[in-house]
């Protein structure tokens, strides 16, 4: 069974959380890119009953450091951008960046939980086929800033 929202502070709690996920990855290059998070927001809302999201927005994260170049997920980015159009990539793998490699592992930092989810339900075998080449077999993503040490100490991944 589906649930309404009919409640109008929540209709605003989903476009706050919307814009506030837009938001965090910078300027926008395409509308459709809030609607996609409108959507998300949408669908979280549907599930969390916990307080509504704008009551629990936070400033944007800030901008991750400048990616090295020779990394292997920077180089598979290079290979996904010539799949998929530019701003398409722009607004799912721009702000991505490698943080560890650990054998055929790759963890890579997203900006938000929205990009984390769209890229592993809409990018996962594009993201893969691009870090093949590397000997990559598995793409983990991790949202900036939400408990990385911890994470990497749970998951079994060598420091």
């Amino acid at each position: 069974m589906r649930k309404r929202i009919r409640d109008l502070g929540d209709v605003f709690a989903v476009f706050d959380a919307a814009r506030a996920a837009a938001d965090r990855t910078g300027e926008w290059r395409n509308w459709s890119y809030l609607t996609i998070q409108v959507q998300l927001a949408a669908e979280k809302h549907e599930f969390d009953q916990s307080p509504p999201a704008r009551l629990r927005l936070t400033a944007p994260a800030p901008m991750p450091e400048e990616e090295e170049p020779s990394t292997e997920w920077a180089k598979a980015k290079g290979q996904i951008r010539g799949r998929i159009p530019e701003i398409p990539f722009l607004n799912w793998f721009g702000a991505t960046r490698q943080i560890l490699r650990s054998g055929a592992k790759l963890l890579v930092e997203v900006p938000d939980e929205s990009t984390r989810t769209f890229l592993e339900s809409e990018y996962d075998a594009v993201a893969r086929d691009a870090v093949s080449g590397f000997g990559i077999h598995e793409v983990c993503y991790v949202v900036r800033d939400a408990g990385l040490p911890s994470l990497i100490e749970l998951s079994g991944w060598p420091r």
